[in-house]
């Protein structure tokens, strides 16, 4: 198990605190940090940077996590999923998450 928590700090904890002060990453299920240790950096930014564009532009609104997966059309597991960056998002996922923000796709990429 520490290698396991390791290797977590190692993907996102050094940089954590510059996005994401608002997640718990030690609530995160072990068996959640082991699936991120096959993921691409690459991968992994693109997802970091979408759920940060996602939750400040929720956050802009007023909105709650419920509120904005209705919204969207998803379930709320999946979309706490996407804003804390452990989803696998589609294009049908980016697609309903920018109708339900009321922004461009593109939007969801930008630094």
């Amino acid at each position: 198990m520490i290698s396991d928590m390791t290797c977590w700090c190692s993907i996102d904890l050094a940089s954590a605190t510059e996005w994401r002060t608002h997640t718990s990453f030690w609530a995160l299920p072990i068996c959640t940090v082991r699936r991120l240790k096959n993921v691409s950096s690459t991968a992994f930014q693109l997802r970091r940077q979408i759920a940060h564009n996602v939750y400040n532009i929720r956050n802009q609104h007023g909105w709650t996590q419920e509120e904005e997966a209705d919204k969207d059309g998803l379930h709320f597991r999946h979309y706490q999923k996407v804003e804390y960056s452990l989803a696998n998002i589609t294009l049908d996922t980016i697609s309903k998450l920018s109708k339900g923000l009321g922004v461009e796709a593109a939007e969801l990429l930008k630094k």
